[in-house]
């Protein structure tokens, strides 16, 4: 004990710190002195093992010290004097334990409330009621308080480790109070994408104008997460001001922002955003091209008509459906609309097309466009053509269905696969063979391509052959 206290009172503080380690090991009432000064040692370090050693002993003076550390610069050394004084567990320390459920730092608020409990405090009012919970990290139960609640939560979104500003934010969330806004606001330069997301989320749900700016300017922020919540907000929001940095995000490199901009503009429905959607019905997603076309059709203005037209012929059924549908609310008779007939030449051209799929499609929208009659001038060719691919389609068959006896089982996979794909049934009774293909994989493709075809078996061995590949 001697050398310990020796080594305190040295000026290096290495010295120091080894004395107050020997002096914490010693459970002599003798040492408490020494400890009472150390807990004013210039060095955080010192000051935490000093305040923690203390917690062993029962005095008053011990209990004054403990409490005047609650307020030490250093969080380490509040947490410590938080513990030690449940051990200690005096009433006198209950008042400034209130005061430090306030505390800036959520560590130091959790202790003290675990304290608080251990010393069967109870909260008298709904303030404490807010404190405690949010102490103890339960800012969901914290929030039903309402706006009582808003400024213990906004705290937490200042100075709480990223998680725990998610969790505020979802706290916030369900109150609506204006005095949110401001700090959102600020939120939203977070350091954390996941929290600035989040926020922007939380700032369009509100629905105050006062967001729509800092929104606009989050639609440069790096994270595309972010972005894509920024076009949602805006779009909740409704202001014409954020029309044309959202037309600009249909730019974006990010597909999601891409999309969450598509959408945002179908809400607006706003006519200055025509001509920037009718660029994206090019974009290689086909999910995005799906809600560029819906979105033209809930705008509703005809210049879309000859665009719409073509996607008709679009390589997925989705966005073709969706350009029916949006033809259909843009003009309910759109074949007879300037827009489609400008659009015949187009129509005419893709009757040559290599897809056998955008022939038939031509051939029947050509008849919608201009009438059975006035289509006749293109029977013969369409018949030539259609001539010309069923013998393709012929000679293609047979040497796929000789290629699903070929010992390579990659090979028989697929030459099953493009029979489906091609859909002629040539080969039907070369896929039926397949069926007890000794790979799995093959029986597999086979029983699929007979399905495309609408094969139905004749008996029942095939059908359970068939039913046992699909599984």
């Amino acid at each position: 004990m001697w050398w310990a206290k020796s080594q305190l009172k040295s000026r290096n503080q290495k010295w120091r710190l080894g004395g107050i380690e020997k002096l914490a090991k010693i459970e002599d009432e003798r040492a408490v002195p020494s400890l009472l000064a150390a807990l004013k040692d210039k060095e955080s370090a010192i000051r935490v093992i000093a305040a923690k050693a203390l917690g062993k002993f029962k005095e008053d003076s011990i209990n004054e010290a403990l409490i005047a550390a609650l307020s030490d610069s250093h969080p380490e050394v509040r947490i410590a004097a938080a513990v030690s004084l449940r051990t200690n567990a005096s009433e006198k320390a209950i008042p400034a334990l209130q005061t430090a459920l306030e505390d800036p730092n959520e560590g130091v608020r959790a202790y003290v409330a675990k304290t608080l409990d251990a010393l069967k405090w109870s909260p008298k009012n709904d303030l404490e009621h807010i404190l405690r919970a949010v102490a103890l990290g339960k800012l969901e139960e914290a929030a039903t308080y309402k706006a009582l609640a808003v400024e213990p939560l906004l705290s937490v979104l200042r100075t709480g480790i990223y998680y725990k500003r998610l969790e505020a934010l979802e706290a916030l969330s369900k109150i609506a109070d204006a005095r949110i806004v401001a700090p959102l606001i600020t939120a939203l330069k977070d350091e954390d994408d996941c929290v600035r997301a989040r926020v922007v989320e939380v700032l369009g749900r509100l629905g105050d104008a006062r967001a729509v700016e800092p929104l606009i300017a989050r639609l440069r922020d790096e994270s595309s997460q972010v972005r894509a919540m920024a076009v949602e907000g805006l779009s909740r929001l409704g202001d014409n001001r954020a029309l044309k940095p959202l037309i600009l995000s249909l730019m974006d490199k990010s597909v999601d922002v891409r999309k969450a901009a598509a959408e945002a503009l179908r809400k607006l429905k706003s006519a200055w955003a025509v001509e920037p959607l009718l660029k994206m019905l090019q974009d290689s997603d086909s999910d995005l091209r799906e809600m560029v076309v819906s979105a033209l059709g809930t705008i509703g203005d005809a210049r879309a008509i000859q665009n719409l037209v073509l996607q008709l012929f679009d390589r997925e059924e989705m966005v073709r459906n969706a350009a029916e549908i949006a033809l259909a609310k843009i003009d309910a008779q759109w074949e007879h609309s300037e827009g489609a007939q400008s659009a015949i030449p187009m129509v005419e051209a893709a009757l040559q097309d290599d897809d056998y799929w955008v022939r038939q499609i031509a051939r029947a929208l050509l008849k919608r466009l201009v009438g059975e009659s006035a289509a006749s001038g293109v029977a013969e060719e369409i018949t030539t053509l259609a001539d010309h691919a069923h013998h393709k389609r012929r000679d293609a068959a047979k040497i796929l269905s000789a290629a699903l006896k070929d010992f390579d089982q990659n090979l028989r996979f697929a030459a099953a696969t493009a029979l489906g794909q091609i859909g002629n049934n040539l080969g039907q009774m070369a896929l039926v063979e397949t069926l007890w293909d000794k790979d799995r994989w093959v029986r597999r493709a086979g029983a699929e391509a007979l399905k495309a075809m609408q094969w139905e078996p004749t008996d029942d061995t095939q059908r359970d052959a068939y039913l046992i590949a699909l599984q």
